[in-house]
Formats: structure tokens, C-alpha cells, sequence
């Protein structure tokens, strides 16, 4: 009998552990993957950012009557691993210290995309949601949202370009985006909550800076609430509220815009060859071609087109039989936004040996502001690439 309840006592220990390593494991695979960064790749981020904003890597906030300078946290710098394979860097940000009773949590990190060892992009991201959400989620929450995992999330992100610009926001609930645009705000005021205040200069006066987290929703309402406050001088700071209608500043869209505009700006590209694969049968070859055609202005995307080739063999040298487009393909990101290129059309002239393929396309482009769409687009150009048979 005791013989039977320590074998059944072992037998219920083992499962035991057996579904906690299982949880374990499963809870490491939901995670983002974080890796330690080298020196070489945070001075890239560094030198990528410098040329971006002709200063030490900073973030300026501009207040009434001062600017405050808040630079990202370099020591904290994570490598994140995407489930796509796709690697970031994600360094905070100075985060203001919101009071205890505030209904907003918020976060602000720096996310800088790598290829092989380039920085390639950078963006500010904010988060903003409740303060138990984001506290419980505050090492993971802005990885989740990169690799497009907002599991229960309610709240808004809120992206802007390293110089502090507004680009676009994203509202969600319970984990899903909703129709809906948000924005941060300033308006004057003296709030009294010391734990909301950044100041900047101590004087007899005081001239302070409140900002407010707004969201204009799909059916034309606005809420806002109060984040925190920037001064300038002495004096005290109190905690103030939100609601109510606001209209955002006019020139709130235009900077979106532009910001935006700025991603999309096209490079058209007459491209040189390259060779993914060759099949050959006999006196038949078959090549699959790919080259750029289009890339960004600033260097954060690129188009590839891909083209079927066929050649014949005369005895001495291959010909050529047909050259066919076989599609485009996309690297890179647009932030905040859709922007798309669409082939209108294609034409090869084929040579004995030389064979030119041109294509002729558009840009088109979207994103949200204020809850209105804004449209964007551009072309059509026309951009070719040569081909050898023989090379």
C-alpha cells in the first residue's frame, strides 16, 4: 500500500512539473525575444539619429518658454527580435512621472529598425492606456506592439520621427484598432501636482505647460485627459482633468502630412541585374531575374521587381527566347500609414543577346488624421533594367 501511494505521489510530482516547464515554455515563445545589443550597432543607432536630427541624439520638447532636452536611455538599449525574423532596436525614453492617481499610464521608447548590422529607420513611439495595463506590461507592451501583438491592449500609440514630429497614431480596444486618431496637446494652465511636473528653471514666476492625451473618435466626439506638466520657474502644480470637445490645431494634419510624405517620396531606379536561379535543359535555360526599381528618397524601403527569362543555345552562345515580368515584392516599412506600388505596365524588348525589360508605375498612399483619411500618390514613371544572356 505505501509502495502504491509513492509511486502514485512520484507519478503526480512528475506531471506537476512536466505542466509548469510546459507554461514556462510556452510563455518564452509569446515573448518577444530580447538579446543583448553589441557597442557597434547602439553608435550606428547613435550616428543614424545624429544625421537625422544635426544634434547629440536628443528629444526636444518645446514648452511656453523653454525647450527641454530629453536624450534616449543609450544604457538600456535591447536588441528585439520580430517573430518575423526581422531584428530592432528599442532604447527608452524619458518617461514623465504621471502622479499615483493619474488614469493614464504611459511609456515613450526610441525603435530603430536593423538590416545585417544598418540602421535603417528610427521613430519615436508613446503608449498611452491604463496605468495598470501598462505597468503590468511596461518590459513588453511596445515589443508586442512592433511585431503586431496587442493582446487586451486598450489604449493609444502614438508615433513620431526622431525630431519629435507627429507622423500617425493607432487607438485600439481590447486588443483590436478602432476607428478613431490620437494626438497629445498643450494648453496653459497651473496643475499642483508636483509628481506631473518637469521644471526647467526656478524664478520668482512661474510659466507652465499642461499636456493633455486627446482622441477624436469615429462618431465626431473628443475626449481628452490630463498627462502632465512642463515649467518654467517656481511655483506649484495641480492635476487637472479632461473631456469635452476640442479641434485639433490646424496645422496638426499638415505636419502629418508632410512627415508622412516624407516616407513615401520615391527614387525611381534604372536597375542592374541579378541572377536568382538558373534552370538548363539541354540546348533551354530558364533565369529568374530580380532588380530595384523604386526605393525611398530617404532610404527606408525598396521595390524589387522579378522577371522569367528564357534563353537557347546556338553552340557557341545563348539567345535570346522571351523575357516576362513575374511581379514586384517590398522591403522595408512605412510607418503609420499604406503606401503601395502598382505595375501599370510592362514591355521587354528583346535583343540577340540583350534583352531590356520597362516598367511603368504609380505610388498610391493613406493614413488617418484627426479621424479623415488624407490621400496620397504619385507617378506614373517608367524605369527599365538591361539583361545579358550571357552572363
Amino acid at each position: 500500500m505505501k509502495k502504491t501511494i509513492f509511486i502514485l505521489a512520484n507519478i503526480l510530482f512528475i506531471s506537476i512539473c512536466f505542466i509548469i516547464y510546459s507554461c514556462s515554455k510556452q510563455s518564452e515563445s509569446l515573448s518577444p525575444k530580447k538579446t543583448i545589443i553589441s557597442n557597434d550597432l547602439i553608435q550606428a543607432a547613435k550616428d543614424w539619429q545624429k544625421r537625422q536630427t544635426h544634434q547629440s541624439a536628443t528629444l526636444r520638447v518645446n514648452a511656453t518658454k523653454s525647450t527641454i532636452i530629453l536624450p534616449p536611455n543609450w544604457k538600456e538599449a535591447k536588441l528585439n527580435t520580430l517573430s518575423n525574423g526581422k531584428m530592432e532596436i528599442i532604447v527608452p525614453g524619458p518617461d514623465f512621472k504621471l502622479s499615483t492617481n493619474s488614469t493614464v499610464g504611459f511609456i515613450r521608447k526610441f525603435v530603430f529598425t536593423e538590416e545585417q548590422g544598418t540602421v535603417t529607420g528610427g521613430r519615436i513611439v508613446e503608449v498611452y492606456g491604463a496605468p495598470d495595463y501598462i505597468s503590468a506590461n511596461i518590459n513588453t507592451l511596445l515589443e508586442n506592439y512592433t511585431d503586431g501583438k496587442m493582446n487586451n491592449f486598450t489604449g493609444a500609440i502614438i508615433s513620431y520621427d526622431v525630431n519629435y514630429n507627429y507622423i500617425a497614431s493607432e487607438v485600439y480596444k481590447n486588443g483590436y484598432v478602432v476607428d478613431a486618431n490620437s494626438w497629445v496637446r498643450k494648453g496653459a494652465g497651473q496643475p499642483t501636482t508636483a509628481n506631473n511636473r518637469i521644471e526647467t528653471a526656478i524664478t520668482t514666476l512661474s510659466t507652465c505647460t499642461n499636456w493633455f492625451w486627446v482622441t477624436h473618435w469615429s462618431d465626431g466626439t473628443t475626449t481628452e485627459q490630463y498627462l502632465y506638466t512642463t515649467c518654467t520657474g517656481g511655483g506649484d502644480t495641480e492635476g487637472g482633468g479632461g473631456g469635452g470637445n476640442y479641434t485639433p490645431p490646424e496645422d496638426l494634419c499638415s505636419s502629418a502630412t508632410a512627415n508622412f510624405q516624407n516616407q513615401i517620396n520615391v527614387l525611381p531606379v534604372n536597375g542592374s541585374e541579378n541572377i536568382l536561379s538558373t534552370n538548363t535543359s539541354g540546348y533551354t535555360r530558364t533565369r529568374v531575374y530580380n532588380w530595384v526599381f523604386a526605393q525611398s528618397a530617404i532610404g527606408v524601403w525598396s521595390y524589387t521587381s522579378t522577371e522569367n527569362g528564357t534563353h537557347s543555345y546556338d553552340g557557341t552562345n545563348w539567345r535570346w527566347v522571351s523575357l516576362t515580368h513575374g511581379g514586384i515584392s517590398m522591403s522595408g516599412i512605412v510607418i503609420g500609414g499604406t503606401f503601395s506600388i502598382s505595375v501599370v505596365n510592362s514591355q521587354a524588348t528583346l535583343g540577340l543577346y540583350n534583352a531590356l525589360m520597362s516598367l511603368t508605375w504609380s505610388t498610391t498612399a493613406s493614413f488617418v488624421c484627426a479621424g479623415s483619411p488624407v490621400n496620397l500618390g504619385s507617378g506614373p514613371y517608367t524605369t527599365s533594367c538591361a539583361f545579358n544572356s550571357n552572363h
